[in-house]
């Protein structure tokens, strides 16, 4: 389940074979809802090497991108989707009791009872999509 709302580069970051080792993503959308392809273009930096410092040497020539706009947007969108389709299960997680509280209950009160008390209100109030 994911927890926060993904950012952009987190679907870079999915996508590329090196994860973060291999690019440098600066979200010039200030975290906006979409990316166009010249914002990506002007905020990916390609990881193509190191120098003599063994400092890392970018490129911002879209031809040495490894993830292109197209993969990063599709991906960045399935993310979107899954997090606003979990929106049930996370308004659930913060309304359940801690887990001892609802082991304690079990222990008193048996399964059943925690189920039509605890779990089936929760449950109703937050169904799932």
């Amino acid at each position: 389940m994911l927890i926060s709302k993904p950012f952009f580069a987190d679907a870079i970051f999915e996508l590329h074979p090196k994860g973060c080792a291999g690019f440098i993503f600066e979200d010039v959308t200030a975290g906006a809802d979409s990316v166009t392809e010249e914002q990506y273009n002007a905020g990916y930096r390609e990881i193509t090497g190191f120098d003599k410092s063994e400092s890392a040497v970018f490129s911002t020539n879209v031809s040495d991108f490894t993830v292109k706009y197209a993969d990063a947007k599709a991906k960045y969108d399935s993310l979107i989707a899954t997090f606003n389709n979990e929106e049930y299960a996370r308004n659930r997680a913060t309304e359940y009791p801690d887990y001892g509280t609802q082991l304690d209950y079990i222990y008193h009160n048996g399964i059943d009872k925690w189920k039509t008390d605890i779990v089936d209100p929760v449950k109703a109030k937050y169904p799932k999509p």
